[in-house]
């Protein structure tokens, strides 16, 4: 897959609802659909209104029409890292919060994409009691 390139401002720039229920909005990113299964079923288990991407560019694309209270990002997606999306895209999500995930855990990307602005940083699913806490 090309590697995938936006315009920032497009984020800015786009009205966008909130969800629609009485539970959170959450978008998962994620191009693993065994874990992207599990997670919509867990969030939609606590009554989140749950959406999916399986790259960047759709994650993009479903950002451009929708708020969401929480991105679920995964480090290693096929068109772009998950680290470098969010970087990209971090001023246009001031009230999303973000936790990125990942199967290959780093001390150093953890430290370095919470300074960056992330709520948090999952090495694996292993660890979703503590994912259900926060």
């Amino acid at each position: 897959m090309e590697p995938f390139a936006f315009k920032k401002e497009d984020l800015l720039r786009s009205p966008r609802p909130t969800a629609s229920g009485e539970g959170e909005s959450v978008l998962v990113v994620d191009d693993d659909p065994s874990i992207t299964r599990y997670l919509m079923k867990l969030l939609k288990f606590y009554k989140c209104e749950v959406d999916s991407a399986e790259n960047c560019k759709d994650a993009f694309d479903m950002l451009l029409k929708k708020n969401y209270s929480l991105l679920l990002l995964d480090v290693k997606l096929p068109d772009m890292s998950g680290i470098e999306f969010f970087k990209e895209c971090k001023d246009a999500l001031e009230y999303t919060q973000t936790i990125v995930m990942t199967g290959a855990p780093d001390f150093d990307t953890a430290i370095q994409i919470v300074k960056e602005g992330a709520f948090d940083y999952l090495p694996n699913l292993s660890r979703t009691k503590n994912f259900l806490k926060k």
